[in-house]
């Protein structure tokens, strides 16, 4: 069956090298690599068109799309693969790959009974101890990804068919775009394997404190136009809202950073759910959308 890697970038000048250079480097290479890009300011056009200039022969493609969201460009970037006659789909974001990634990711469904969505593992990369502790309060661990059978749009792989069927990525979301496919494609009962060892590294945005909260208030935002976990988004504003139980939720927030005697994983806990607590309630937002949709 005929592969490819699809990848949506915006803004992304510092890592994209780092990125296209792992992509060279994979033990089974994709047939093609589809790489899809918004609006970027930084550099990042200018370093694709080198790219597609000068490495990797006629199997990559960059596509500049304007100003659009990142479902959209994933979306480009399968239907382009899949007029090219691409069967099976590894999708990624700007990071690291593994030298193995893609074989390890495509192995389930190029060899396997019927299997159509494969989620793979993530590394994040931190440099201090402040780092850890935001990663600790802010991502799966390895084994919490693996029990889980946590998979994001960060390590994934699909069949072209699988994707056609649930019909794509929803455009009409700005983040948790992947989770509501991932549940899409669960519900169809299609096969679906994890194979923890197809590995990505990477720097999320939740390393910073400013960035933890922005980062989640945006998928709370999100979560609340799809209607995800909602209870949860409850639970997180009673706590703030009852002084005596907050600091016993902060606690278990941060329950792991503190395992490992980071006590700054208390901060990172409370800018996450101050980001969430503010996005959920940004009714505005909301109806803004149901808006938009509402005249489609």
């Amino acid at each position: 069956m005929k592969t490819a890697l699809i990848s949506t970038v915006r803004n992304e000048a510092r890592d994209l090298p780092a990125f296209l250079a792992s992509i060279e480097r994979q033990t089974r290479r994709p047939d093609l690599v589809v790489i899809t890009s918004a609006d970027s300011g930084d550099g990042t056009d200018e370093i694709l068109q080198e790219f597609e200039d000068t490495h990797y022969g006629d199997g990559f493609v960059w596509l500049p799309l304007g100003d659009v969201g990142r479902s959209f460009g994933r979306n480009e970037a399968v239907r382009f693969a899949y007029e090219e006659g691409v069967e099976v789909i590894a999708c990624t974001n700007v990071c690291v790959l593994r030298d193995d990634w893609f074989e390890k990711i495509t192995d389930p469904i190029l060899y396997g009974d019927g299997i159509d969505l494969v989620g793979g593992g993530y590394h994040i990369v931190v440099r201090t101890n402040y780092e850890d502790a935001a990663a600790l309060v802010t991502q799966y661990t390895p084994e919490e990804a693996t029990k889980k059978r946590f998979i994001s749009a960060l390590s994934m792989a699909f069949t072209a068919e699988v994707w056609r069927n649930v019909g794509g990525f929803p455009e009409d979301l700005e983040t948790s775009e992947d989770t509501v496919f991932v549940q899409r494609v669960r519900d169809t009962a299609c096969g679906i394997a994890y194979v923890a060892d197809a590995v990505v590294e990477w720097r999320p945005a939740t390393l910073t404190l400013r960035g933890a909260f922005r980062t989640y208030r945006q998928f709370a935002v999100t979560d609340r136009i799809a209607g995800v976990g909602r209870a949860q988004y409850i639970a997180t504003t009673i706590a703030y809202a009852v002084p005596v139980i907050l600091p016993f939720w902060l606690v278990y927030r941060a329950r792991k950073a503190l395992a490992e005697g980071l006590p700054s994983g208390l901060l990172f806990a409370a800018a996450v759910d101050l980001g969430r607590i503010v996005g959920w309630l940004a009714i505005d937002k909301y109806i803004s959308w149901r808006g938009k949709t509402s005249g489609r």
